[in-house]
């Protein structure tokens, strides 16, 4: 088969893309001026390309999907349409001739599913420069629900990004892609109801081969569930995270009341993950707004770094970076600052009567666990969440 065959299935749609490959823009610029340089020149050492069919109780799907040489035949259809744009002294029809009198080798085979076929995937690219990212995304694009998680989640979390004016760069693959993988944690750990305080090392640039994934997490959280639970999950995840960010955004106004100040994403991914921290270990929301108000104080001369000078000497200054996939820096300098977000403990309820329920004195919402009484349950539920009047 010549390169030029493969390239007009590719855009007739024959030839399609594995659900589980990279998105088309993977590569950088350079590597796509070397790879027009190859296809223009006389190398011929284009690489193998490797496809598959599937097929139910012996009968064929029908599309061809391409399992790996996405981005060689995506790039050389590229190329192909403008030459010239690629550093290529060459017009359209001298390259096509190019592409059409060298054969490529093709490796095909017929599967059952396309997770067999990620599965392949994954072992064939262990120990490649492949990132997490990359490595990762079959376990979502695979999971037996007709919700599109992989591309649903994103949008959900970038939607409070930007309710928040929250600056971040999309136009690097590698920050969009920690990015996603960011909103995946999010919704794992409040889906999950985790205490831990560190998410997965999502944001790492290097593959943790012996530690599992964030997406790998996820998918299997809710491997089990229907598709009304999935959907009910993201419904309240999605509601939980605008209430957050409204809460968020009360703050900064109150920091910044001459407004046009808006969070970097890494402080503003910190306290959604802070958030959701409370609600999981039963920390109060007015502890919550003490730790943001702290957050914006400390980070206002340099954004994304807790800044503070030392109580003793005023002119040793402190410092710890924000992270969004650890939350032990917020905590410590916290803690520091007289504000414990430690789980609090609850004291063990007393047994009522029938009837009767433990009232805190104070609302739970805002102060936590508080002085309790018996009182009847249809007054503490009328009451709601507010302050028992004396």
């Amino acid at each position: 088969m010549t390169m030029k065959t493969l390239i007009d299935a590719f855009a007739q749609r024959l030839l399609v893309p594995a659900p589980f490959q990279r998105d088309a823009d993977a590569w950088e610029n350079q590597k796509r001026l070397e790879w027009a340089k190859t296809l223009g020149g006389h190398d011929r050492l284009w690489g193998t390309f490797c496809v598959y069919r599937l097929f139910f109780n012996g009968i064929a799907d029908g599309n061809l999907f391409l399992a790996d040489g996405y981005q060689r035949i995506s790039q050389a259809q590229l190329i192909l349409e403008a030459p010239q744009a690629y550093a290529l002294e060459m017009s359209c029809d001298e390259l096509a001739a190019n592409l059409t009198w060298f054969q490529v080798t093709v490796q095909y085979d017929e599967l059952d599913s396309h997770d067999t076929a990620f599965q392949r995937f994954q072992r064939v690219n262990l120990g490649t420069a492949l990132t997490p990212a990359d490595f990762s995304k079959g376990y979502l694009t695979e999971l037996k629900t007709r919700i599109d998680i992989y591309h649903d989640i994103p949008l959900i979390v970038e939607r409070v990004d930007s309710r928040i004016g929250s600056r971040f760069t999309i136009s690097n693959r590698s920050r969009r892609l920690v990015s996603k993988r960011g909103s995946f944690a999010l919704l794992y750990q409040y889906a999950s109801e985790t205490k831990q305080s560190t998410f997965w090392r999502y944001a790492s640039p290097k593959l943790h081969l012996k530690e599992k994934q964030v997406e790998q997490h996820l998918a299997t959280f809710l491997s089990n569930k229907s598709d009304d639970e999935i959907r009910a999950i993201i419904r309240n995840f999605d509601d939980y995270l605008h209430d957050l960010t409204a809460t968020i955004e009360q703050e900064v106004a109150g920091a910044y009341p001459q407004g046009g100040y808006s969070l970097p994403q890494t402080v503003f991914r910190a306290l959604l993950h802070l958030g959701i921290y409370r609600k999981n270990n039963g920390i109060s929301i007015e502890r919550y707004r003490e730790a943001i108000r702290l957050v914006l104080e400390l980070t206002r001369t340099r954004p994304g770094q807790l800044l503070w000078p030392d109580d003793k000497d005023p002119q040793k200054i402190f410092s710890e970076s924000v992270a969004m996939q650890d939350l032990k820096p917020i905590i410590k300098v916290c803690k520091l600052k007289g504000i414990p977000l430690l789980p609090e403990k609850r004291r063990r309820q007393r047994l009522l009567k029938k009837g009767y329920d433990n009232s805190h004195m104070l609302p739970f919402s805002e102060y936590g666990d508080n002085t309790t009484f018996p009182e009847p349950g249809p007054i503490n539920r009328a009451r709601g969440a507010n302050p028992v009047e004396r």
